[in-house]
């Protein structure tokens, strides 16, 4: 009995209180964390490290993610399971994993990751090496492999081969006798990209007087940016950060490529000095006149 009259008491003691709902989500938080962490069904997942919120395990990647890896896999055993911020990563490194995963289950893994600079330069990865596994990728694979990789096909440039192999021999020949320095890499790329624009656009991209090659240029920012760290795929909530680092260029680069635009300035700004670099003050620095480049179409 007097139990009963303890709990009326505490139960009237209770209604006397105000609501306050800040404090109520205080208690119901947690408590909602805790019951889905209970009740929830936990996935069958391979070894992980302990990740950090947010960031996942990129803290335990250092400055040389390979050795890294290596030496969590050591720790963690040949298949192990990471969280690259948002982003779910399988490590595999052994050669058993490596044929489980490439040739049991190829259709599961055979996706690559839709990234925001493949999906800007690539027309929403719909390329043969970014596609996604589906009928439009086979029969992309399929014109590939019968009209672009065919033996009649790959034979019939056997010339073209030849002449840009025997052009890099006679450059490097030409910078032995003349006592140049020799940077046999980019000599490699601009052969290989050379060979490439004139099976695909039938001409070649010659160098520029400085000896660059606009084309090559491009060829190689395209290579840089598809491998570019990008906030917003790892962070999503964070992609506006690759603004202000500069991310958003890929769309000069796109329109580099789709029309070879020369840039010139308006016909009204002869000099240099005619621009106004004044600037207005604001929430964000920006100039008073803003500067404007007009695109002309080229053909090289």
């Amino acid at each position: 009995m007097a139990l009963l009259s303890l709990l009326q008491q505490s139960w009237q003691e209770l209604h006397k209180i105000p609501f306050n709902p800040l404090l109520s989500l205080v208690f119901l938080i947690p408590f909602l964390y805790v019951f889905k962490h209970i009740t929830s069904v936990k996935p069958n997942l391979p070894p992980s490290p302990p990740k950090l919120p947010i960031i996942g395990n990129f803290h335990q990647l250092g400055t040389l993610p390979h050795r890294s890896l290596q030496a969590l896999s050591n720790k963690y055993g040949p298949l192990m399971f990471l969280y690259l911020g948002n982003v779910p990563t399988l490590v595999v490194s052994s050669a058993d994993m490596a044929r489980e995963i490439m040739k049991t289950h190829d259709i599961v893994f055979s996706d690559r990751p839709k990234t925001t600079a493949a999906n800007m330069l690539l027309y929403g990865c719909k390329d043969i090496a970014f596609s996604p596994y589906s009928e439009h990728w086979r029969q992309a694979r399929k014109i590939c492999v019968l009209e672009l990789l065919s033996l009649k096909s790959v034979q019939s440039f056997e010339y073209i081969r030849e002449e840009e192999v025997e052009v890099l021999i006679n450059k490097i020949r030409d910078s032995c006798l003349n006592g140049a320095f020799v940077n046999l890499s980019e000599m490699l790329i601009a052969t290989s990209i050379n060979i490439i624009s004139r099976c695909v656009l039938g001409q070649k991209f010659e160098e520029e007087k400085d000896g660059t090659s606009r084309f090559g240029h491009l060829t190689r920012r395209v290579m840089v940016l598809l491998g570019a760290f990008c906030f917003g795929d790892f962070f999503p909530f964070l992609g506006w950060i690759d603004v202000l680092t500069g991310f958003i260029s890929i769309e000069y680069v796109i329109a580099n490529i789709l029309c070879w635009f020369d840039w010139r300035l308006p016909s009204d700004i002869v000099h240099g000095e005619d621009f106004d670099m004044s600037e207005v003050d604001g929430l964000t620095v920006t100039k008073k006149i803003p500067l404007h480049l007009v695109p002309i179409l080229h053909s090289p």
